[in-house]
């Protein structure tokens, strides 16, 4: 009995054996491939070296090896590597490529692009009014955009004095690169810079034995006015004190635009200019120092940004700039002095917001401001510690909401 059920047991182990033995045979088999599906992008540009893959199903396919091909009749003049899959197009269109492996295939056809060239940087405009930029490889020639008006640059420079530019103002200044139309398309415009035209009439004195100029009003009389960077080739870099406070008189003046070579304005310069409705500063602007009361009285400004460059705002620099909503800072202030009184009855902001680069703020910089207004202080999480570093005199009489997010 024992016997016979021995028999039996390896009788069943027997076959179980060559049911799996079979089954890991079929599975392992090699068998004809099935599918091929091409891997890659779609768009390239041309000259640009893309290496495409395939995928071959199933996985044991007995011949997976895949060769590639240029399919004809594309309208762009293209190469693919036969066994390694590199391509490489010369021209621009479309073109079609084929993978083949064991009689199978599949084909991608792929949009051959110009490539965009780089956009022009370093923008500058010199003392003799030569604009130039940074060279773009492979670029066949410039556009100078001037206003809206477009001119031919055949290398990285442009002579704006050659456009004979009389008209105070600012002339809006861009550049982009131009491609062949073959191998490359044009880039897109760079950002813009400023050439400013100076208003008739004002004065300049030199300083600093004479590399520099301070400008004041002269005999402007009224309306907008425009403070270029340079004079005779040399940066205006101060706005004189009382420059544009014809004391006792106030020139009503409507605006200012301040060139980026100013770095000082000095005290009153626009006191009680109460005609002044709104002050630009040129982008990169290079002013550190706004002196006191410079823009005190003026009652009419709505909104002024900081340039980050400024580090001391002067006593009583806007004081009583009734009607003044907005005073922002710059990204990436750098200032570090409040002097007292300086925004004294500005009662029409909403918030502001003190950078954390500040270090002394004065007495009475935010009196007469209103439970309605909101003052951020970045620098300090509590009273304590803006109080410890500024002393507690920097909100006297002011019943602003101090909100600390330090």
């Amino acid at each position: 009995m024992k016997k016979k059920l021995l028999s039996i047991v390896l009788a069943l182990a027997l076959v179980s054996g060559l049911a799996f033995t079979a089954a890991a045979c079929k599975k392992d088999n090699p068998v004809a491939v099935e599918r091929v599906t091409i891997n890659g992008a779609s768009t390239v540009t041309v000259n640009q070296e893309v290496t495409y893959t395939a995928t071959v199903l199933p996985e044991n396919a007995k011949d997976k090896t895949v060769a590639w091909a240029v399919v004809s009749g594309g309208t762009a003049t293209a190469a693919i590597n036969e066994t390694s899959g590199l391509f490489k197009a010369t021209t621009t269109g479309t073109v079609t490529i084929k993978a083949t492996a064991d009689g199978k295939s599949d084909t991608k056809t792929i949009t051959v692009n110009m490539i965009t060239l780089a956009v022009p940087t370093g923008l500058e405009i010199a003392a003799d009014d030569l604009l130039t930029w940074d060279n773009i490889t492979s670029a066949s020639g410039y556009k100078v955009d001037v206003d809206g008006t477009e001119y031919d640059a055949a290398s990285n420079e442009f002579d704006i004095s050659d456009l004979e530019l009389t008209t105070a103002g600012v002339y809006k200044v861009k550049v982009r690169a131009l491609g062949d139309g073959t191998t490359y398309t044009n880039s897109d415009f760079s950002d813009e810079v400023w050439h400013i035209v100076g208003t008739d009439g004002l004065d300049y004195a030199p300083i600093n034995e004479g590399t520099e100029y301070r400008v004041s009003a002269g005999t402007i009389e009224d309306g907008d006015v425009f403070i270029p960077k340079y004079h005779n080739g040399k940066p205006i870099t101060i706005i004189g004190g009382q420059g544009f406070w014809n004391n006792p008189h106030t020139l009503p003046i409507t605006s200012v635009t301040i060139s980026a070579s100013v770095k000082t304005i000095e005290g009153h310069a626009f006191y009680l200019c109460t005609s002044l409705e709104s002050v630009t500063f040129e982008k990169g602007s290079q002013l550190e120092t706004i002196g006191e009361i410079v823009f005190g009285y003026c009652t009419k400004i709505e909104s002024i940004e900081i340039p980050a460059s400024v580090k001391t705002i002067g006593g009583s620099a806007f004081l009583s700039c009734g009607k003044i909503e907005n005073i922002t800072f710059e990204k990436g202030s750098q200032l570090e002095t409040i002097d007292e009184n300086a925004f004294n009855g500005c009662t029409k902001i909403e918030s502001i917001t003190i950078p954390t680069s500040v270090q002394t703020i004065g007495s009475n910089p935010f009196a007469l401001w209103t439970a309605a207004q909101t003052i951020n202080v970045l620098g300090f999480s509590s009273q304590t510690d803006a109080d410890t570093a500024w002393g507690e005199n920097w909100r006297k009489h002011c019943n602003a909401v101090i909100e600390y997010k330090g």
